[in-house]
C-alpha cells in the first residue's frame, strides 16, 4: 500500500512541478486533488466490507487499511501504542538501528491482528514501527528526529525556492523528477 501511494503522490508532484503554471492553475489543481482525496477515501471507507471480502489481494488490502477491527492498521496502532512508553524511556538517543524487533517479540497480539492468510494473530514479528516519526523517535530519540525534521523542511524549502526562480525547462525538469522522487520510500532489503 504504501508503495502504491507513493506512485501516485510521485507522479501528482512530478505533474505539479514538471512546467510552470500560474497561481489559478496550481489552487484549482489543490482543490481537484483534495476533492479526488475524499472522494477515494470515502469510497475506501464506505466499501470497506466489501472490498474485505473480495478474492482480489489489492481490493482485499486496500479495503483492510481502514479497519481498526483487524489486520495491519490494527497491528501498527497497537505497536505504536507499545512503543510509545518505551520511546519515553530512552528519549534524547533512542535505541539504535535495527533494534525493534528485540521488543517487539516482547509484545502479546490480540487475536484481530491477522490478515485472512493467518487463522490466529499474525506470527511475524515487527521489525520497525512502519512511521517515519516513530521509526526516526525508536532509533534516534529527540535528536535524531530534530535532525530528520531540518533536512526535510530544508530541502522542501530549497527545493521551492529554486522552482519559485523560474529556472530553464531543463532546470524544471530535474527538479520534478527530485520532488516525484523523493515521494517514494526507500526500498526495504529483503
Amino acid at each position: 500500500r504504501g508503495t502504491w501511494l507513493a506512485v501516485i503522490a510521485s507522479l501528482a508532484t512530478f505533474l505539479l512541478f514538471f512546467r510552470p503554471r500560474n497561481r489559478l492553475w496550481y489552487r484549482r489543481a489543490m482543490v481537484f486533488g483534495c476533492v479526488v482525496l475524499v472522494v477515494c477515501a470515502s469510497g475506501v471507507f464506505f466499501f470497506q466490507e466489501q472490498l474485505r471480502r473480495s478474492a482480489n489481494p489489492f481490493f482485499y488490502r486496500l479495503g483492510a487499511s481502514v479497519s481498526l477491527r483487524e489486520g495491519s492498521t490494527l497491528a501498527r496502532f497497537a505497536e505504536w501504542r507499545y512503543a510509545m512508553p518505551l520511546i519515553r524511556s530512552r528519549p534524547w538517543t533512542g535505541y539504535g538501528m535495527d533494534t525493534y524487533d528485540r521488543y517487539a517479540v516482547l509484545r502479546k497480539k490480540s487475536s484481530g491482528e491477522r490478515n485472512r492468510d493467518f487463522v490466529q494473530a499474525d506470527p511475524s514479528i515487527a521489525d520497525r514501527l512502519h512511521n517515519l516519526f516513530f521509526d526516526t523517535l525508536w532509533s534516534s530519540g529527540v535528536v535524531g528526529f530534530v535532525s530528520v525534521l531540518f533536512l526535510l523542511v530544508t530541502s522542501i524549502c530549497q527545493l521551492v525556492r529554486r522552482f519559485v526562480r523560474s529556472p530553464s525547462n531543463d532546470e524544471r525538469l530535474w527538479l520534478a523528477a527530485v520532488a516525484g522522487g523523493t515521494t517514494n520510500p526507500l526500498p526495504r532489503q529483503p
